[in-house]
């Protein structure tokens, strides 16, 4: 397998630390990080400020990739929603103007970037979504992933790569690993039964992302599973199969949940995988079968 160079923002998220140790192509990258520099010896970390938008091109012509991996992005709904409407705020900067400028580089350089995206670019309120279904974001969060989304669409060569609630009981920072590792609780959870989703496993991510990197995939696509469920749903099969009674939890409604924010949810995250599924030389992953191993 012949080297490629890739420069990648978001190392150090949850599917940037899996990508690190599992894609085929971890040894040939440049972390370009924000905040955290890379310890691993094989990654070279260059210091991008994703706020200091005006840098951006700069440090990637000094880099010269091949690749660019987009993940990093201002992700907290709530967190995001406090700049509502603000395009100088530090939401706008690292979602929407530091994709700009990553798109721009790629467009003088002829350089191929794979952006990872979110359910939130939709409302919730169709049944399902399709690659194509027109974005109709509620959120703020949502609003700029759309916007950037819109901007890498410009790019002759770009792949868009949807994902929802990505998870890996390997990593307990995500809800459904830590629901995994945790064996008892001090009080009963409260978990969501009312927020429909298609939910990713993180190593699907990581496989179409290698994918996106060698060429093969050059359009938005959705990563996730067929089956539909809600985090109730979910961490009720995880619980049944570990057969643990120490672990207490309980249905609640998102409305509930989340009180004035939950309309901020996209409460029907059901991405169709049809299209998706036949580009893609491997099976979508689904609870189930990363539960029964």
């Amino acid at each position: 397998m012949s080297k490629i160079s890739i420069a990648i923002t978001g190392l150090s998220g949850v599917i940037g630390r899996r990508f690190s140790y599992h894609s085929k192509y971890n040894t040939s990258l440049t972390n370009l990080n924000h905040r955290k520099p890379t310890t691993k010896n094989s990654i070279q970390s260059v210091f991008l400020d994703l706020y200091q938008t005006e840098t951006i091109r700069n440090i990637l012509r000094q880099a010269n990739p091949k690749v660019i991996v987009h993940l990093a992005a201002i992700t907290h709904i709530d967190r995001c929603e406090t700049e509502k409407n603000d395009t100088n705020g530090s939401v706008w900067k690292v979602n929407v103007e530091a994709t700009r400028q990553i798109v721009e580089y790629c467009q003088e350089s002829n350089t191929k970037l794979v952006y990872i995206s979110t359910e939130n670019v939709f409302s919730g309120i169709a049944s399902e979504y399709s690659e194509n279904s027109v974005l109709d974001p509620v959120s703020w969060y949502g609003n700029t992933k759309a916007v950037a989304e819109n901007l890498v669409r410009t790019l002759n060569d770009y792949t868009i790569i949807r994902a929802v609630s990505a998870y890996d009981f390997m990593d307990s920072s995500t809800f459904l690993g830590s629901v995994y590792h945790t064996s008892e609780l001090k009080k009963p959870l409260a978990v969501v039964d009312n927020h429909f989703q298609t939910i990713s496993f993180i190593p699907d991510i990581i496989k179409t992302i290698d994918l996106a990197i060698e060429g093969k995939i050059s359009e938005t696509i959705h990563v996730c599973g067929k089956m539909i469920s809600t985090p109730y749903s979910a961490v009720k099969a995880i619980k049944k199969t570990n057969q643990n009674d120490r672990f207490s939890f309980y249905p609640v409604s998102l409305e509930n949940y989340f009180q004035s924010s939950a309309d901020l949810r996209t409460k029907n995250a059901i991405l169709n995988t049809a299209h998706s599924q036949s580009i893609v030389d491997f099976r979508f992953t689904e609870l189930s079968d990363v539960i029964l191993g």
